[in-house]
């Protein structure tokens, strides 16, 4: 695990330059990037695709989703109002008309690749994506989909087994109390964080 410290001010505007500068060193056209849709990561999702899709075709997956018909509630509207303006290649977990676990089931199917970029952010609690360390879920190979409700709503996330397998995981800590977090609870075997902790390629970004 690889530690990167960043300068607090103008932080979110750091970690988009640099992303961009670690992806550009791959030298594709084409990105394939999983994006988590939580607010303290929208201005860094925002700043990266108005920089790379000129020069790049974007293709853009989200980490995680609600399972809820309720708009406000989703991920996927930032990122859809993102591509009216520019146009990206968006693949929202949820599918129109069809059940979550169908939606999810399809979307385990469609992720079946190493990522570009994976980029999430450590919530308060601990939690990264939808992973909430609980056991009462659909778990596909790719996938899980959480039975009961997580905070008021049902999740689809990309599961542990999809993030251990990946080369190109980076983790954001968008304060020093969310990194001491991360430190915490990797110190707990049975957490998520402890797992992907022991991962030689994994970058955790945060603030100085």
């Amino acid at each position: 695990m690889i530690v990167k410290y960043l300068n607090k001010l103008q932080w979110n505007k750091k970690v988009g330059n640099f992303l961009i500068k670690r992806l550009k060193k791959n030298k594709k056209k084409t990105l394939n990037l999983i994006l988590t849709g939580g607010n303290s990561s929208k201005s860094i999702n925002k700043f990266l695709i108005y920089k790379l899709y000129n020069n790049y075709n974007l293709n853009i997956y989200l980490s995680d989703e609600r399972c809820t018909k309720k708009k406000k509630f989703l991920n996927q509207i930032f990122f859809q109002k993102i591509n009216k303006k520019k146009k990206i290649n968006f693949f929202p977990i949820l599918k129109k008309n069809l059940s979550f676990f169908k939606s999810a089931k399809i979307y385990n199917n469609l992720i079946n690749f190493n990522p570009d970029l994976i980029l999430l952010s450590v919530a308060r609690d601990g939690h990264i994506a939808s992973i909430f360390n609980i056991n009462n879920e659909h778990k596909f190979k790719n996938v899980i989909l959480s039975k009961s409700k997580l905070n008021n709503f049902r999740r689809i996330s990309i599961s542990k087994n999809f993030l251990e397998k990946s080369s190109n995981l980076i983790l954001l800590c968008n304060s020093l109390e969310r990194y001491r977090n991360f430190e915490k609870y990797s110190k707990n075997q049975h957490h998520i964080l402890s797992v992907l902790s022991k991962k030689k390629k994994l970058l955790v970004i945060t603030k100085n």
